[in-house]
């Protein structure tokens, strides 16, 4: 299995993969864990070309950038035929929607899964490709995810286009305190919003 660590706007992020065939192994958040440089530094070139390419989409990405990723290039064979499910529901949300845990479970044909449907978010391998961060509690609260709370309302606001601070700046703690701000200024009526189109998805 080989790593690749690459820079974003909110920290590093990495996928783990193998190389022939090409098969993303997981894909690891900014605030999901600690880049060594001494350590590490040798993963900070791909070793392929598909690798270079999730790197460069998960980049794209938090400057606004939509993105299709090949189904086959994800391994989900090690998951139960339920869990399958789950995510590839999941991976249907469009861009900038949001559905609710309870809402995937009845989707799936299990409407009491819905913590069913939170575990497999918890442990999704494969964030932003299977969009986990748009998946939000019945109440219209936004839930957990493994990059931070922050980094999911920012997500969510990438994908409203209400994230007005300049993502060409690397500078992971500011773009976190801009978030921050954001979403004072901008919470409620994101909440509002959310909660709203949860309850028309669920009509």
């Amino acid at each position: 299995m080989s790593c690749y660590i690459f820079p974003t706007s909110f920290g590093y992020s990495s996928i783990a993969y193998q190389i022939k065939p090409f098969l993303i192994q997981f894909i690891r958040l900014p605030g999901s864990f600690v880049y060594s440089h001494n350590r590490q530094s040798n993963a900070l070139k791909p070793q392929c070309k598909e690798a270079e390419t999730i790197g460069i989409v998960i980049q794209n990405y938090y400057h606004g950038k939509m993105f299709d990723i090949p189904w086959h290039w994800m391994s989900l064979k090690d998951y139960t035929p339920l869990q399958q499910e789950v995510y590839k529901e999941t991976s249907k949300i469009p861009w900038g929607k949001v559905q609710t845990y309870q809402q995937i479970a009845q989707r799936i044909n299990s409407p009491k899964a819905y913590r069913f449907v939170g575990s497999c978010m918890a442990n999704n391998p494969y964030p932003i490709i299977i969009p986990c961060h748009r998946v939000i509690r019945s109440n219209g609260s936004l839930g957990q995810f493994g990059g931070g709370i922050n980094l999911k309302k920012s997500m969510l606001l990438i994908e409203q286009g209400l994230l007005p601070f300049n993502l060409n700046d690397n500078n992971e703690k500011r773009h976190h305190e801009g978030a921050i701000k954001l979403d004072k200024h901008y919470g409620p009526l994101i909440r509002e919003r959310i909660h709203y189109e949860s309850q028309i998805l669920a009509r």
